[in-house]
């Protein structure tokens, strides 16, 4: 009897710490919209005060255009910040190559993007165990930080292959690259990412928390300086992972 109270008193306490860790991580992630969505925000203020006083078309356009983009990104961060509040509905067996091709698609309509996307994807993978929605999520959040850290223009990599049995999907752009002094406080809200990965701080502690939530991992790969490629790896469900 006092081991079984032992053992209930050890479960409340972990769970406590479980709801206390996760509650933290919220409000950090808070702290971080609220920071985050400031700019978009003060482009919408500048532009509707700017409309006051025009009367060239042109410029009422352009101003419009500004307000736009501003009101998506406002969008995007909210929906960012939503997907972690939620529970993963994780799925026993994904086709990852259907919801990477969905979110290239909601990409190419979403942001405004000149360049390439270069896209490598088997016809054959594996499935995964993961949220489809939340890994729509963390893609499209990676995709808009290339584009970014390009200035809208420039080549995208993209790319999925099985690995012993995970597996990997790999981001790559051709921009500024990842300051090192910045690299192991790449994934905390906050971190100084502006000039390297296109300032999405907020969208960058989301994906961390995401792929982790979701069973998987996700690190920094090696560009020798020339851009920046982050690297998903997730393991393959447990009926398909002898296939790879």
């Amino acid at each position: 009897e006092a081991l079984e109270r032992t053992l209930h008193d050890l479960k409340a306490n972990q769970e406590r710490m479980l709801e206390s860790e996760r509650q933290a991580a919220v409000g950090e992630l808070a702290a971080g919209l609220a920071h985050e969505i400031n700019n978009p925000v003060n482009a919408i203020r500048l532009g509707v005060e700017a409309l006051r006083d025009e009367s060239d078309r042109r410029k009422i356009a352009e101003y419009l255009q500004v307000m736009d983009r501003a009101t998506r990104r406002c969008r995007r961060i909210v929906n960012d910040f939503l997907s972690v509040s939620r529970e993963p509905a994780r799925e026993t067996s994904v086709g990852i190559q259907q919801i990477m091709k969905d979110s290239l698609d909601l990409f190419r309509n979403e942001i405004s993007f000149r360049g390439k996307v270069e896209v490598s994807i088997p016809e054959s993978l594996p499935t995964v165990h993961l949220d489809r929605f939340q890994m729509q999520q963390i893609l499209l959040i990676l995709l808009s930080n290339a584009a970014e850290a390009m200035g809208g223009e420039g080549k995208i990599e993209v790319s999925l292959c099985s690995e012993d049995g995970h597996i990997m999907c790999r981001i790559r752009d051709h921009g500024a690259g990842i300051d090192p002094a910045i690299r192991s406080s790449l994934f905390k809200p906050f971190a100084s990412t502006k000039n390297a990965a296109g300032g999405l701080v907020l969208g960058l502690s989301i994906v961390h928390h995401l792929v982790h939530r979701n069973g998987g991992t996700i690190t920094l790969g090696d560009t020798s300086g020339v851009g920046a490629e982050f690297v998903l790896s997730f393991p393959c469900s447990v009926d398909m992972a002898g296939e790879t």
